[in-house]
């Protein structure tokens, strides 16, 4: 996916965490977004408080995602098994 308005966004303007989407104190149930920093994947989950935090730094960070910036959406299994991974082709004529 990607931010596909024609300006900056914060995760917690972009991402509507109050309708299907599992929100978890426990970063392993929740559902999770990626971004890309120029040198390494940036992980965030939203905690029971709607906030979105920094697996990699633990601390709060409502990331601003740049116009026609991507992202990964990693969804939390239902089971509490942890993250399902996948992904769906799709074929470009």
């Amino acid at each position: 996916m990607s931010n596909p308005f024609p300006i900056t966004m914060p995760l917690s303007e972009l991402i509507d965490t109050d309708n299907n989407w599992i929100k978890s104190n426990n970063l392993n149930e929740a559902d999770q977004i990626a971004t890309w920093s120029g040198s390494s994947w940036v992980t965030y989950y939203t905690n029971l408080n709607d906030e979105w935090i920094n697996i990699n730094s633990g601390q709060i960070d409502d990331h601003e995602l740049l116009a026609g910036e991507a992202f990964f959406i990693f969804r939390s299994s239902d089971l509490g098994n942890g993250i399902v991974q996948g992904y769906n082709k799709i074929d470009i004529p």
